[in-house]
């Protein structure tokens, strides 16, 4: 099966996938830039300070992703939480 797809469509979805992924694209490169001037700041001292502020910045990313993703899960467990109670309480209504 074949899908075709006009250009106004595409643009649309490039707007809303540039509107979503603007702040996410700004937050890493500000994560990226603080790193940069850390490790510029420790290199100035010794190489342990150097070393302690890579691993440092190294372990901040995968803690930071980690909140992300359980954010990310409590969110869509109290939708689907609220979502079934909704439905509990007003019933199933289908559309026939």
């Amino acid at each position: 099966m074949s899908h075709t797809y006009s250009l106004a469509a595409m643009a649309q979805e490039l707007r809303q996938f540039l509107r979503l992924g603007t702040p996410i694209l700004i937050a890493e490169v500000l994560h990226m830039s603080a790193s940069f001037v850390d490790t510029v700041m420790a290199g100035r001292y010794s190489s342990a300070d150097l070393a302690a502020v890579a691993v440092g910045s190294s372990m901040l990313f995968p803690v930071l992703i980690l909140m992300m993703g359980v954010i990310i899960l409590i969110f869509i467990n109290l939708c689907l939480f609220f979502s079934c109670y909704l439905m509990f309480k007003n019933g199933y209504k289908l559309k026939s």
